[in-house]
């Protein structure tokens, strides 16, 4: 008796055509949309390791992270993005110039930055710099804990901004002038990573250099009359409320009503009363004034730019779309 057997039937799949003589397998890499850039940064040479550099596809953001356009001419961005961090050349704060003939300026040659604009001129918050290197968010100079500094390797950070400063750094690598007041001084030490408050409202600060900071002999009274109202009356300010400042402050009080120096401990009796509270504070025109006559010297300190970390610059640009604590 025969037996039927159902089930799939399966059919040879026909041979492959032969590949043309002219056929030749693609080289290595070909076949990927966006070759990977392996580079080793001063940071993977520090940890032992190559860190893979690829620029992130736009597909993946929404678009108003990344600028519309960006400027061949200055490199400023002429669309604002508050995730990229780069400013539109119209909201960026502009630096005021010096143009008094009395006042010493800074007669420094400008380090050269050779970085693509759309990296170099990223800003970002100083919220930011606490979370990713430690920099302090409130402070003019900071230096991160030992534990952060064995991670990412950058040290001190130094920020300023028009306010009291005849002359920032505007571009980075460009020379400054900075003036300080009595014991208050810029630190006596090696380079500092400058970064220059570059937009306001919100605030957004722009890494300029390694900068060596140099004592200048002290402003004479023209001088000081010469500077912009915004230095005079930000130290006058500073020197009515700041608690380092009551010396200072009380020998500005005690001179026109002794007539002479305060001795010591006249000084420190005035001390007592303007921590007591028990006294008025004198006005800022009255500060103001006495700075000009020069009974309390300013001294300024000129800023050269040394070095530019490219690899600091990079990982500002790179890691900043990412941080989502910017309220901003």
């Amino acid at each position: 008796m025969n037996q039927t057997i159902v089930g799939p039937i399966r059919v040879p799949t026909p041979p492959s055509p032969p590949l043309p003589r002219s056929f030749s397998p693609p080289p290595p890499g070909k076949h990927i949309s966006k070759p990977v850039e392996i580079a080793p940064t001063s940071r993977a040479k520090r940890k032992h390791q190559f860190e893979l550099i690829i620029e992130i596809p736009a597909k993946r953001f929404k678009p108003s992270r990344y600028p519309e356009s960006v400027s061949s001419s200055t490199g400023a961005a002429t669309a604002s993005s508050s995730r990229t961090g780069l400013i539109s050349s119209t909201k960026r704060a502009k630096a005021p110039p010096i143009a008094q003939s009395g006042i010493r300026k800074p007669t420094l040659p400008s380090f050269r930055v050779k970085l693509d604009p759309k990296i170099r001129d990223v800003a970002v918050s100083r919220e930011f710099l606490k979370a990713h290197f430690g920099a302090n968010k409130l402070l003019p100079f900071s230096k991160p804990t030992k534990r952060q500094v064995d991670n990412h390797g950058y040290d001190h950070f130094a920020f300023v901004h028009e306010f009291k400063v005849p002359q920032v750094p505007s571009v980075p690598g460009g020379p400054g002038l900075v003036a300080h007041l009595g014991q208050k001084r810029w630190p006596k030490r090696g380079l500092y990573r400058i970064f220059t408050r570059v937009a306001t409202n919100p605030a957004r600060w722009q890494y300029m250099g390694l900068y060596k900071a140099t004592e200048l002999p002290a402003w004479s009274p023209s001088e000081v009359r010469q500077q912009r109202p915004a230095v005079k009356n930000g130290w006058a300010g500073t020197l009515r409320k700041a608690p380092w400042a009551r010396s200072i402050l009380s020998r500005m009080m005690l001179r026109p009503k002794l007539g002479r120096e305060p001795t010591k401990d006249e000084v420190e009796a005035q001390v007592q009363k303007l921590r007591e509270k028990s006294i008025t504070l004198p006005s800022l025109d009255f500060i103001t004034a006495a700075l000009e006559r020069g009974e309390e010297k300013l001294y300024p300190w000129k800023l050269e730019c040394k070095d530019y970390e490219t690899d600091l610059q990079r990982e500002i640009a790179l890691t900043y779309p990412y941080f989502k604590k910017d309220k901003a």
